[in-house]
């Protein structure tokens, strides 16, 4: 009788876990806008997450003849391809909030995502 409480105990634990990553990560998905692309400063292309449900892939030249393809989808952004040297833009990997853009040096770009402000208190300042 006491495993069995045990066993019910423990599955309805995990099962509380795994309601609220599921929970968490949808509300994540739910805050973010829109992705930018700026080059040279200026904001070339703007995307926003809800209606890229379909993967968009954006190719941008640079200056210099060079490029980048930038791939956009509902859950965040990403360059797949750079002919740069370094590639440390196509190493990055995908974002998923807007914490870290994604930075091409030789090319002057950027991405980054745009996320919604949130309302209600701030847990650091109060208000």
């Amino acid at each position: 009788m006491i495993k069995n409480r045990t066993l019910i105990i423990i599955f309805l634990a995990a099962a509380a876990v795994c309601a609220a990553v599921i929970v968490l990560s949808r509300s994540a998905a739910q805050n973010a806008g829109y992705a930018e692309i700026v080059q040279g400063g200026e904001v070339i292309e703007t995307v926003p997450l809800a209606e890229a449900e379909n993967a968009v892939e954006i190719r941008v030249g640079s200056e210099d003849g060079g490029y980048n393809t930038v791939r956009i989808d509902s859950g965040g952004a990403q360059v797949t391809e750079a002919d740069c040297p370094d590639k440390v833009c196509v190493e990055q990997g995908r974002i998923t909030d807007g914490t870290y853009p994604i930075v091409c040096l030789p090319h002057k770009l950027v991405v980054r995502l745009v996320t919604k402000p949130q309302s209600g208190i701030d847990a650091v300042t109060g208000r």
